[in-house]
Order: structure tokens, then sequence, then C-alpha cells
């Protein structure tokens, strides 16, 4: 397996909902406790939880931040699926056409993460 991949064994090993409230860092942080190798595994919580969310759509075992999403079989209608689920599980807006103009997982992370930090400096307080 190629150590840019993360195998889904890792990212699918969510916490157990009556133990913790099943954010996305604490999943990072039990898949990296869980883990015997660190080279696979997602850099920060949100690449673990939209690596998960792209594997568990397309039906795969690991995907890599080198893959593009529509290479990968997805199609129009899985876009919607994974756009909801970012928008849901990470708690804030991804627009739609953010995994059109970004395909790569690694280039979608980047976008994840650029509008999560929009969304945080519009809501932060005046100083």
């Amino acid at each position: 397996m190629d150590a840019h991949r993360t195998p889904v064994s890792h990212a699918s090993n969510r916490v157990e909902a009556d133990e913790h409230d099943g954010s996305a860092d604490e999943e990072y942080t039990a898949i990296r406790r869980n883990s015997a190798s660190s080279e696979m595994l997602p850099t920060d919580p949100v690449e673990a939880a939209v690596t998960r969310i792209w594997a568990e759509e397309l039906g795969l075992d690991e995907v890599a931040l080198t893959d593009d999403f529509f290479d990968l079989g997805g199609v129009s209608l899985q876009v919607i699926t994974v756009i909801r689920r970012t928008r849901t599980e990470l708690g804030f807006k991804v627009p739609t056409r953010t995994l059109y103009e970004a395909p790569r997982l690694g280039e979608f992370v980047e976008r994840v993460h650029a509008a999560m930090a929009t969304a945080h400096a519009q809501v932060a307080p005046p100083r």
C-alpha cells in the first residue's frame, strides 16, 4: 500500500457515540490512538473526516490525497452527498462547486480548510 493512501479501516474507526460526541477532533484522536503505523494516517481531523466520507461514498477501501473524485467513479449525485456530509460532519458550509473545482482529495481538503478559516474569521468577535 502506498504511504500516501489512507486505509478506510483507520479512517472509519469512529468514536463510540455514548463515550464521546463524535466530533472530527475526537475521531482523529481515536484513529491515531488505534493505529500501529502513523505514516498512512490523515494529518489532521478534517483530512480524516473527508477521507472517510469519500471512501464511504465511493465504496473504496482507501483513498489517496492525489486521487481524483471523478476518476474514482464519482458522479454528480455523489458530489451532492459528499458536500452535504462534509457540511453536516464538519459544521460549516462548503459550496457544491468546491468538489468540481478541486476534484483531487488533497486539493479538496485544502479548500475545506480555507472555507473553515473564512467561516471562523466571519464569526470572530471584533477586537
